[in-house]
């Protein structure tokens, strides 16, 4: 009975280790070489976000919503928007698993403050003049710097992330 312990136990600390270092090898190999450009992107988004803490409580609220503390929103956004911009995929399922790893990665590699940074910056609309970013789209939509919104006016630019096409001029209140 010892011996199948052993056995069962050594195993288990294979698979373990297996995991561990596959897990490493995708951090070296899809991670590690774009982080000194996710750098550029949190310094220029640090010089252009200018928001309040109003924006940054609201914000951070999402973090612990429903969706919990093992998936947090802004990591998970942020991946969303460098798994797209680098990495190839051909199924649904391989842009699952790169998603939750590179969600996890940027939570290791980046604070908060950085994450947010970038979340502010890369949330993604569909103009294309504008590109991307939170302080971009509160110009366009309401004619605001990100800091003068109101609360209601910062949610209505968070739910037309989800789906901004749905909520851009040209398919608004259409029939």
């Amino acid at each position: 009975m010892l011996k199948l312990f052993i056995k069962l136990l050594k195993f288990l600390l294979l698979i373990i280790l297996t995991i561990i270092i596959s897990l490493k090898y995708y951090e070296i190999i899809y991670f590690k070489p774009y982080i000194s450009y996710i750098n550029e992107r949190y310094t220029q988004g640090k010089r252009e976000v200018y928001f309040t803490e109003k924006i940054r409580d609201i914000v951070s609220c999402l973090e612990t919503s429903e969706l919990g503390k093992d998936s947090p929103y802004i990591s998970n956004a942020i991946a969303r928007h460098f798994v797209y911009e680098f990495i190839e995929f051909d199924t649904k399922i391989k842009w699952h698993f790169h998603n939750l790893l590179w969600s996890k990665l940027l939570v290791y590699h980046f604070d908060k403050e950085q994450l947010f940074i970038l979340y502010i910056y890369l949330t993604p609309f569909e103009l294309v003049e504008l590109d991307f970013g939170l302080e971009n789209s509160s110009q366009y939509y309401f004619n605001k710097k990100i800091s003068k919104l109101t609360t209601k006016e910062f949610f209505v630019l968070l739910g037309m992330t989800k789906s901004p096409i749905m909520h851009s001029s040209s398919n608004c209140f259409t029939k």
